[in-house]
């Protein structure tokens, strides 16, 4: 699509399904860089800003009746980026909704080869014809708390005993890599929940 004014507008394709796209003049932040994330089953995406101008680039799936289908139920699962398998504990839970697991990991391992290693979250919208849709998500807290402390496991008394340790710009760092995922646009925020979660694993801010 064209950015060429404020107002510029135009329609765009994700994963087989339109969008339309328009800038908004009354909203005071200007998605350049901007990550999008789709909220399921209404595939709305969300601009996360990290910039102060004056518009906002808005998007929306695009309304065809003629094209919409029927939602059978959200699954929820997580996978190591690139490495998918049929095997358990993915393919048992897939299976039980007939869906095509070869044809999935496939699909999720193209998507996730450049997040070899990491844990990614995948919430997959099923409809009721066995076709579905998946989004991925960055990693959890949690896990991103533990590769920068160097340790594998949480501490069992986070008041008492604590585990390792992390810096304020390792904090910023993950804060700045789970934006799109938290329920605020505001780093600040996001740093002080990512630190709240540190906390509870054991593992000091210093």
């Amino acid at each position: 699509m064209s950015y060429k004014t404020p107002f510029s507008t135009g329609v765009f394709h994700f994963k087989e399904h339109a969008f339309i796209a328009y800038f908004h003049p009354f909203v005071n932040f200007l998605p350049i860089p901007h990550r999008f994330a789709i909220n399921s089953p209404l595939l709305r995406i969300r601009a996360i800003a990290s910039a102060q101008p004056r518009y906002a680039l808005c998007v929306t799936r695009y309304a065809n009746p003629t094209m919409a289908k029927k939602v059978k139920t959200l699954i929820k699962v997580q996978i190591i980026g690139g490495k998918a398998t049929p095997a358990p504990p993915l393919g048992p839970v897939l299976g039980q909704h007939g869906m095509n697991i070869a044809e999935f990991c496939t699909k999720v391992n193209a998507e996730t080869q450049d997040r070899a290693g990491e844990v990614v979250p995948v919430v997959i919208t099923l409809y009721e014809d066995r076709s579905y849709d998946f989004i991925t998500k960055t990693a959890p807290a949690a896990s991103l708390l533990m590769k920068a402390a160097g340790v594998k496991k949480g501490s069992g008394k986070p008041l008492t005993e604590k585990i390792g340790k992390v810096t304020k710009s390792q904090i910023r760092e993950i804060a700045e890599k789970k934006l799109p995922d938290l329920n605020t646009a505001n780093i600040e925020s996001a740093m002080k929940q990512i630190g709240g979660t540190a906390r509870n694993m054991g593992i000091e801010v210093i």
